[in-house]
């Protein structure tokens, strides 16, 4: 029996173009309403030290002006934070709940070929409840948290072109790595691990990946 769920059900591009756009903004809505009792929060130790960073940039550069020991990725992140809603904390939060939405959502457009859709929208729904979740400081925007998004985009996009994966799939899978890696040095191995583990193409490939990934900040 044909897998309907990987083939689209045959419903056409309209359908193949609403169900992403409607899983996104499900899990966006989702992710905003787990995060409401936070919303009026003081910022925690770290975002507060990235969100002066953020303030002072471009001004002030990282590393060399203002002393921090993270990786380069969330400074301007605070920076674009703070140009929208000036010093604000509510727009970390929110900002907090858009990173989960979006990760919760590429979990979804990655699986749902794999295991179907009911199962991967629980696992999407999982994904933003433990992601809001206080003892992962889910109402805050850390390293870890922007590391959802990157790694998880990694996954899928190494998953997407397991049977396809041409003669720049690697090199793609490779550079994701190496921005997983800028995120959080941390936990940036992580995803690049998940690729290794769940397809045997991409341990064959292991190389090419390794290669991208040595982009990380160091």
């Amino acid at each position: 029996m044909a897998d309907v769920n990987a083939q689209g059900d045959g419903l056409g591009p309209a359908r193949t173009l609403l169900e992403p756009m409607l899983a996104l903004g499900l899990c966006l809505a989702g992710a905003v309403l787990l995060r409401l009792p936070a919303l009026g929060m003081p910022l925690e130790r770290d975002e507060g030290v990235y969100a002066a960073i953020g303030r002072a940039l471009p001004g002030s550069l990282p590393y060399r002006d203002l002393v921090d020991h993270k990786q380069p990725v969330v400074y301007p992140v605070y920076w674009l934070l703070d140009v929208i809603a000036p010093r604000s904390d509510t727009i970390v939060h929110v900002a907090s709940a858009v990173a989960g939405g979006l990760a919760a959502w590429l979990l979804f457009l990655g699986l749902r070929a794999r295991i179907g859709r009911p199962r991967a929208a629980i696992a999407a729904a999982l994904a933003l409840v433990l992601g809001a979740s206080r003892y992962v400081q889910g109402f805050g925007l850390n390293t870890e948290h922007l590391l959802a998004v990157t790694g998880t985009l990694l996954v899928v996009v190494a998953l997407g072109r397991e049977r396809a994966p041409g003669a720049w799939a690697p090199a793609l899978v490779g550079l994701l790595c190496g921005r997983s890696r800028i995120a959080s040095a941390i936990c940036g191995p992580t995803p690049p691990t998940c690729c290794c583990s769940a397809s045997p193409r991409w341990r064959r490939s292991s190389a090419s990946c390794a290669a991208g990934s040595g982009t990380r900040w160091r």
